[in-house]
């Protein structure tokens, strides 16, 4: 066949030259190379990465170990400062504080940096404080020298509670006396069956009498009294012992001290010379000894730091002491309900004419909730309320007949008892300002009201049921509770002057304090109220160390 042409051209020469495969097997071995190059690069570059997330992997897990242990550096020093130091311990109060300050420690295969901040606790979280912690391991990144380090940052939450009862140092604290500073004056035909301390002067006059024995109660078999007055003064048919002789017939008291009795230095003396109307089976000067079970330890109602504090207690600042957290600071961030800790809306409720406590407007302690004049009415007669908190370890409520406490309550500012009612719980109300009740009000122990005022033989168990009053503010005469022809069951304490007017019909029942003040009743009654073997955690602070805090398990663990 000869060849085609086609425009001139030999088609044949075409095919033959297409059909030569000369050269193949060097283009196929330069591609086989370059696959095998190319799968051999990322065999190593894949064993390379592998090897280096391996040592990156263990490096993230050796600083997360790091910062665990850092976390529980922590809790270890938490551990060892609760419960035996006073809360909140060595870091002070709410902040980043000296306790836990930020610590770098070095650990086998890194660092951890670790530290905590005491703060308050989130609303609804259930309890009222908290150490936030927070420790980040640093441990060497495999990568070079060049490459930063591997970082793993925990946190952790150890919750803080604040007991409802603290009795340490409760033994020889005013809970059980009728206590005052500056003086005592009782009259009105005013029978007390109860142990009296004052470093001031007791005055009795208008046929007030202490009586020698105190008798038994629900949670106390009784026994003979104690009064221990710098100065004693008695005046018209006023006595010491001799009173309930029915009882004893040696009607004498356990001990009296005093270092001048009516007028004369010296011990009080029944017969000659100086015929003085107070019977003891000891007589000695005052003050007992600080190790005598009748020794008072003064209270104090500290007030100045950490919050500022304006209002006046006896004209005076007192500031807590170097190295401890003041009592109304401490007990205005950590109440049950207060400032920091308010109404839990799905649970608390009012109707009528009543509201809801405003515990503070401004954050400091000036009385800016309730003045003097216009204070927190609680037991309106309009309506009801009930305040819980979102923890429910605090509440007042009030359903227009009883009174219910649980824990303590702190509000910045005044209030008042108005109208007859009785109340259930366990709780205690401090108030910057004031408080008072007025003529026909009454408060008693549920089951203890009976006919518009208190039945003083029904059997209270304070442990069980007490509401404590403490005020510190001053109502322009002198006094920061006032009682007018009114009855009370409880425990009142005042930072300035407790007067119980001596109308016919004012009758009290607890512990009367006046912590910088005197004390002056002349209630036509008798004054007995069963002993208390310790104060609920609000009196804590002034009649004896602030409450023990207790720590929590830790949880809400994070990072990584």
């Amino acid at each position: 066949m000869r060849p085609a042409f086609f425009r001139g051209r030999c088609l044949g020469a075409r095919v033959a030259l297409l059909r030569d495969e000369q050269g193949i097997a060097l283009v196929m071995a330069i591609g086989i190379m370059l696959v095998l190059t190319i799968a051999l690069t990322t065999v190593a570059y894949l064993t390379t990465s592998g090897t280096q997330d391996a040592q990156r992997t263990n490096a993230g897990q050796q600083a997360t170990a790091l910062a665990e242990a850092g976390i529980n550096n922590a809790l270890a020093v938490l551990k060892v400062s609760y419960p035996q130091n006073t809360y909140p311990g060595p870091a002070g109060w709410l902040g980043c504080g000296s306790l836990l300050p930020s610590t770098v420690t070095t650990l086998p295969g890194g660092t951890v940096t670790w530290s905590g901040c005491l703060v308050q606790a989130p609303t609804g979280s259930g309890w009222h404080f908290q150490w936030n912690l927070t420790a980040t391991g640093d441990a060497k990144n495999p990568s070079g020298p060049a490459a930063s380090d591997v970082k793993r940052t925990l946190t952790a939450v150890v919750p803080v509670v604040i007991p409802t009862f603290d009795n340490r140092g409760s033994g020889n604290s005013a809970i059980n006396y009728l206590y005052a500073a500056t003086g005592i004056t009782l009259r009105n035909q005013f029978t007390v069956e109860a142990p009296v301390y004052t470093p001031g002067t007791l005055s009795l006059s208008q046929q007030a009498q202490i009586a020698e024995t105190i008798p038994p109660s629900t949670t106390s078999s009784g026994g003979l009294n104690t009064v221990a007055a710098a100065t004693i003064a008695l005046a018209n048919q006023a006595q010491i012992g001799h009173v309930n002789s029915n009882k004893d017939p040696a009607g004498d008291l356990a001990t009296i001290y005093t270092n001048n009795c009516n007028g004369h230095a010296g011990v009080c003396n029944p017969n000659n010379p100086y015929n003085d109307p107070a019977w003891a089976l000891t007589q000695t000067t005052f003050p007992p000894s600080t190790s005598s079970p009748d020794y008072v330890n003064p209270p104090t109602l500290t007030c100045c730091a950490p919050v500022p504090y304006n209002a006046p207690v006896d004209g005076t600042s007192h500031p807590a002491p170097a190295g401890q957290t003041s009592y109304m600071g401490f007990w205005y961030q950590a109440a049950d309900l207060g400032p920091y800790s308010g109404c839990n809306p799905a649970t608390s409720s009012v109707t009528g004419t009543a509201t809801l406590p405003v515990f503070d407007t401004n954050g400091v302690m000036d009385q800016s909730a309730y003045s003097t004049g216009s204070p927190f009415v609680l037991t309106p007669s309009g309506g009801t309320y009930k305040c819980i908190s979102y923890g429910g370890t605090g509440e007042l409520a009030w359903d227009g007949t009883t009174l219910t406490i649980k824990g303590v309550v702190f509000i910045d500012g005044s209030a008042t008892i108005s109208g007859t009612g009785s109340y259930v719980g366990t709780g205690d109300i401090i108030l910057t300002g004031t408080f008072s009740m007025g003529i026909f009000d009454t408060m008693c122990v549920q089951g203890a009201l009976s006919g518009g005022s208190c039945n003083l033989s029904y059997p209270w168990n304070p442990a069980n049921t007490s509401l404590g009053i403490i005020a510190v503010g001053d109502d322009g005469s002198g006094d920061s509770v006032f009682i007018k022809k009114s009855n009370f069951q409880g425990l009142l304490m005042a930072a300035l002057n407790l007067t119980c007017d001596p109308a016919t019909g004012t009758q009290t029942q607890g512990p009367l304090i006046s912590v910088y003040g005197s004390l002056s009743c002349g209630q036509k009654s008798t004054l007995a109220f069963p002993a208390i073997p310790f104060p609920s955690s609000g009196f804590s602070g002034s009649t004896g160390p602030l409450p023990q805090a207790q720590l929590l398990p830790p949880l809400q663990y994070g990072g990584g």
